[in-house]
């Protein structure tokens, strides 16, 4: 049995869901921050 790399960048999907209308601090670094810094290495997806 052989095992394959995948090809092309791998993807990343987050479940953010928002509490209010509003972008908070707190939705910026706990959710967002993150996903920005891992969209170099993968294809993020919100």
């Amino acid at each position: 049995m052989t095992s394959s790399a995948p090809s092309g960048p791998q993807r990343s999907l987050t479940g953010i869901q928002a509490t209010s209308d509003s972008l908070h601090l707190g939705n910026y670094i706990g959710a967002l921050a993150p996903v920005v810094a891992l969209q170099e290495e993968y294809d993020s997806f919100l």
